[in-house]
């Protein structure tokens, strides 16, 4: 025996063929990689620019500094040819132009108070015991000046500080572009899954039309993915079809047992009938050609029987054209001969239950009345026709309903037939506790989801306009099949 391959084998394999028939794809993790790494890109030149620049301000810094250097060097130096006021005035323009850096100078007079200082705060308790420098400053006219040069670690810390929350501010501002830049590229990859979301979820409202139609996937996994679920739709497709052909295989057995019982109640039954009818007919005139004193009694017993046998017989005949509507001559049905038996089956109703009046209205359009249609969609229209108006009868309290059919299109090419029938009866509360009783409705919507079609169950008034009423409607494309004809029917 063959063994039967798994149904997730088969769709895998389908969407791997289905994948590599479409457009070269780039797989997610190489997509990911490959913009992450333009990002790392731009984020060092971004680093390396901002570092340059950086590096260009501190150097800048440091050579002025050194030149503020000299300059007080150079000052000093030929400080003992000019006057104190002098001295101290190019001091404190060389100070106004640009401070030491990381230095401070500092010049005591000989009674020790101090004349000049390059630092206005002084040094801290833990400055005191660093080293510095000395020398005397000899003047032209008055004791030697204390030249004190010594470090002032403060401004380097304050540097240092600085440049450190620079470099972090730099780093979490690039961080945050590479994470929105990858939040942005990853949401440009995945952006494809928005429009297989939207198509399954129409899938879970029986449509699988985008399924069908997914547009190729820029990434490999995600048209993998898309692959797969196109595989699906088409294979949903094919096992719902073998669910249509199932149902009208298991419709057409029935109407062929109904066809069956038509046959033998025409052959058996309606033969007897008429030789019973012909032998209460003989008897009747056997007795006046006697004329029995019985006779009268008899003739009105075989009255009463021969009335009996002709109500009998068309029951019979009503009942077979029920069970055989559209005829057993193997001709195709048309619009108008569908037409005359829907007319017989509402008038029928007239006399079964009283005060409910049907009426039918045939419409057909551009086509012409006589076009032909396929047997499978007359007969299931004649049974979705006597299904609702028997529900009107039993269940719906109604006073009036009303069948209609339209052909849509020319006669040589009809387009669709629309089918309706509504009443004004008290409606359905709960529609899906209705198809859970039974209330017929099931058998209806199996016969028209048979043919492709699909059937609409609304109320005919809006809420609070008196009784709601009911419309069942159904529209049957005559594409849904090749040539018109039901796949699988006859």
């Amino acid at each position: 025996m063959q063994r039967s391959t798994p149904l997730a084998a088969v769709l895998g394999a389908q969407a791997r063929a289905d994948a590599a028939a479409v457009a070269p794809t780039v797989s997610l993790t190489r997509l990911i990689a490959r913009r992450s790494a333009l990002i790392i890109v731009i984020v060092v030149v971004l680093a390396l620019v901002l570092a340059w620049v950086r590096t260009e301000r501190d150097v800048g810094d440091e050579l002025g500094g050194a030149m503020v250097l000299a300059r007080l060097a150079a000052t000093l130096s030929t400080s003992h040819t000019r006057s104190d006021d002098d001295v101290l005035a190019q001091l404190h323009a060389l100070e106004a132009a640009q401070r030491l850096r990381h230095l401070r100078l500092v010049v005591h007079d000989a009674q020790g108070r101090t004349v000049y200082a390059s630092d206005a705060a002084g040094p801290t308790a833990a400055d005191a015991h660093t080293p510095a420098v000395q020398w005397d400053l000899p003047r032209p006219s008055a004791p030697a000046w204390r030249v004190t040069l010594q470090p002032a670690p403060d401004s380097e810390r304050a540097e240092a500080l600085a440049s450190t929350i620079e470099s972090l501010l730099m780093m979490l501002l690039l961080a945050a572009g590479a994470l929105a830049a990858m939040a942005w590229s990853v949401r440009r990859a995945l952006a494809p899954l928005d429009a297989m979301r939207h198509a399954i979820v129409r899938a879970e409202s029986h449509d699988r039309d985008a399924l069908r139609h997914l547009p190729p996937m820029p990434v490999t996994e995600l048209e993998a993915v898309a692959a797969t679920l196109r595989h699906l739709a088409r294979a949903l497709d094919a096992a719902q079809q073998r669910q249509r052909l199932l149902t009208q295989q298991l419709l057409g057995v029935q109407e062929e047992e109904r066809q069956r019982i038509a046959r033998e109640l025409h052959d058996e039954l309606g033969q007897r009938l008429t030789a019973l009818r012909a032998d209460v007919a003989w008897l009747a005139r056997r007795l006046d050609e006697r004329g029995d004193r019985f006779g009268d009694e008899v003739r009105t017993v075989l009255a009463g029987i021969a009335a009996h046998g002709e109500c009998l017989q068309r029951e019979v005949r009503d009942l077979l054209s029920r069970l055989n509507p559209l005829g057993g001559d193997g001709a195709a049905p048309t619009l108008q001969r569908l037409g005359e038996r829907i007319e017989a089956l509402a008038a029928g109703w007239h006399g079964v239950r009283q005060g409910l009046r049907v009426t039918v209205h045939i419409g057909h359009g551009d086509a012409a009345a006589d076009v032909a249609l396929p047997g499978p969609l007359a007969l299931t229209v004649y049974r979705i026709t006597q299904e609702a108006l028997t529900n009107v009868a039993r269940h719906a309290q109604a006073t009036r309903a009303h069948v209609e059919l339209r052909l849509h299109g020319d006669a040589k090419r009809p387009q669709a037939l629309h089918w309706r029938v509504e009443d004004d009866g008290v409606g359905i509360d709960d529609l899906d506790a209705a198809w859970r009783r039974g209330s017929g409705l099931a058998g209806l919507h199996e016969r028209v989801w048979a043919l492709g079609a699909r059937l609409e169950c609304e109320p005919l008034h809006p809420a609070g306009q008196g009784r709601p009423g009911l419309r069942l409607s159904a529209r049957f494309a005559f594409d849904a099949w090749p040539g018109g004809r039901v796949a699988g029917g006859a």
